[in-house]
């Protein structure tokens, strides 16, 4: 074995399924980086007061950072993955798709970040020929793990029947 269970097993643990959604950090990186110069601007826009705020011309870069800040969280509130009992199962701002884990052919890191090597971008391939991609960065290790594990056990599956 390679480290991983067969293909067999991996599915009977999938009995409960599980949902991954975008990870607290991502949330906490982009609602901070509109986050800080909000918190700057909203400090003078109390010091100087709604009319002094207003003649400085502080109120558009408040509700503009604001929207931005809103904006970020649906967009991230969007990513899901999920490993349902016979299917894993993906939901993205380009679309959802849900795979039975029999068609899964490879999964591979189709892209990684250059210091830790993890991956940004993950590419389901399907014993079809056709390829689903994973955006991986949004996702806790523990998701992105169990992502690839669904590969290691197929090829412990594999590695036995030889």
């Amino acid at each position: 074995m390679v480290g991983g269970r067969p293909l067999n097993s991996a599915l009977d643990s999938m009995a409960i399924s599980r949902t991954y959604r975008a990870e607290t950090w991502a949330y906490v990186v982009w609602l901070g980086i509109f986050g800080i110069p909000l918190a700057i601007l909203l400090v003078n826009f109390f010091k100087f007061g709604w009319e002094g705020a207003s003649a400085r011309g502080l109120l558009t870069p408040v509700i503009l950072c604001a929207a931005l800040m809103l904006l970020a969280a649906i967009w991230l509130s969007i990513y899901r993955l999920r490993f349902a009992e016979s299917a894993l199962e993906y939901r993205s701002w380009y679309g959802a798709w849900s795979v039975p884990y029999s068609q899964i052919r490879v999964v591979e890191a189709s892209n990684s970040t250059p210091i830790e090597g993890l991956p940004i971008g993950v590419r389901v391939c399907l014993s079809d020929g056709s390829t689903r991609t994973v955006y991986a960065k949004v996702f806790s290790r523990a998701a992105i793990r169990e992502l690839f594990s669904l590969m290691e056990s197929d090829k412990s599956s594999s590695d036995d029947a030889v």
